[in-house]
């Protein structure tokens, strides 16, 4: 019970009760409780309850409860329960709820809760629910409900359900319900409900002719009645043609027949 003696270095310490002696560099300390000493490099200390030691560089320390301990580079640390530390790049932290991480720019953070996470170019986020992200260019966002993301020029948004969105050129919005959008010109829109569109200059517009032909010709009809009663009334000068004209009503319906014809053939070939 000499507390005075210097203890060699190999000797096995395992039992002292010494609190100011000196470890040596090998030997075995699992199960030493002074709270000061300096740990080696290669030692395993995975039940130390030390929270003052620097933890080295390889050493395997799953288990640690040390909130202050800085954590290696390559060490996996997926059950890591300290909210400062920093994780790094090529960690894998599929479970980690760290929200203050910066995740890396290939990892799968699919499952990740972050709402102030930037997301990489080309990773997949179909069932991200971040309002705030920008979709990349290319990428699949058929299923996306972000109103405020710019969709891309040739991206086939059929079923979008977005007012503000624009329309690319050749492609095929036969179901469209955009009411805003702006029609291309050779493109097919037979189907479309828009009011307000405008026609191209080479689509077919044979319903649109006919429909101009059945408003005009009652009043191409009027027309040449009211002259024809003007002619009749105003003509004294020969009351024998007039009594013959005015008493031959299938004569005057052959005339009105004739001239509509001819306004109506006039007509389509200004239009």
């Amino acid at each position: 019970m000499n507390i005075y003696r210097v203890r060699t270095t190999n000797e096995a310490c395992f039992a002292s009760m010494n609190p100011y002696r000196v470890l040596t560099t090998d030997e075995a300390c699992f199960a030493s409780m002074n709270p000061y000493r300096v740990r080696t490099t290669n030692e395993a200390c995975f039940a130390s309850m030390n929270p003052y030691r620097v933890l080295t560089t390889n050493e395997a320390c799953f288990a640690s409860m040390n909130p202050y301990r800085v954590r290696t580079t390559n060490e996996a640390c997926f059950a890591s329960m300290n909210p400062d530390r920093v994780l790094t790049t090529n960690e894998a932290c599929f479970a980690s709820m760290n929200p203050y991480r910066v995740r890396t720019t290939n990892e799968a953070c699919f499952a990740s809760m972050n709402p102030y996470r930037v997301r990489t170019t080309n990773e997949a986020c179909f069932a991200s629910m971040n309002p705030y992200r920008v979709l990349t260019t290319n990428e699949a966002c058929f299923a996306s409900m972000n109103p405020y993301r710019v969709r891309t020029t040739n991206e086939a948004c059929i079923a979008s359900m977005n007012p503000y969105r624009v329309l690319t050129t050749n492609k095929a919005c036969f179901a469209s319900m955009n009411p805003y959008r702006v029609h291309t010109t050779n493109e097919a829109c037979f189907a479309s409900m828009n009011p307000y569109r405008v026609l191209t200059t080479d689509e077919a517009c044979v319903a649109q002719n006919f429909i101009l032909g059945l408003f005009l010709a009652p009043e191409v009809g009027k027309g040449v009645d009211d002259d024809t009663k003007d002619q009749v009334k105003d003509d004294d000068d020969n009351e024998e043609e007039e009594e013959k004209i005015v008493h031959n009503p299938g004569h005057i319906q052959g005339l009105l027949k004739h001239q509509e014809c001819q306004d109506v053939s006039i007509y389509f070939t200004l239009h």
